[in-house]
């Protein structure tokens, strides 16, 4: 796709990462250099949505809007990527800080995130109470954890085993 970097020969330029499939399917959602950008699988520019992002990946709510982590005090925010209009969904706290929105679960509830220490660690982060539940048993280097339709998170555990484990934010 033009404008994803993608194009670019020279290894010295960023180029796309995280890439990530809208809801409707016409638009993919990327990383280059510390920016999030949305390009149209059906033409037209590529958008920058988001400038200076933790670096981490983002994800799609079933609403359209994504969601990532700011660099500068790490809230977690959700963007409208049509619009451009923004709102912090989690304030930063003292603990642990974040490094990226995996997945977003069903009805904006909720996201699976990445902590960058000590190990990568997952959680699942509720948006109505800001209580974070650690997934212990997800692989510390994997971004994979994903949450299914059937009510199961999807992820490798750290033997390296797939688990497709049942899960109820309530």
């Amino acid at each position: 796709l033009p404008g994803t970097g993608a194009e670019n020969d020279d290894p010295s330029q960023d180029s796309a990462r995280y890439l990530r499939l809208s809801p409707d399917g016409r638009s993919l959602l990327f990383r280059r250099d510390r920016s999030l950008f949305v390009a149209s699988l059906e033409g037209g520019a590529t958008r920058r949505i988001a400038a200076d992002t933790s670096g981490g990946p983002a994800a799609w709510g079933d609403d359209g809007r994504v969601c990532y982590y700011e660099d500068e005090g790490g809230n977690l925010v959700r963007v409208d990527p049509v619009t451009g209009a923004s709102e912090v969904v989690h304030p930063a706290s003292g603990d642990a800080r974040h490094g990226g929105v995996l997945s977003v679960l069903p009805g904006e509830v909720g996201a699976i995130v990445g902590s960058p220490s000590p190990f990568w660690d997952r959680d699942v982060l509720d948006f109505r109470t800001g209580r974070l539940t650690s997934l212990p048993e997800a692989q510390p280097q994997t971004s994979g954890v994903q949450y299914l339709a059937s009510g199961h998170l999807l992820y490798l555990n750290r033997l390296r085993q797939l688990v497709a484990a049942g899960f109820d934010l309530e």
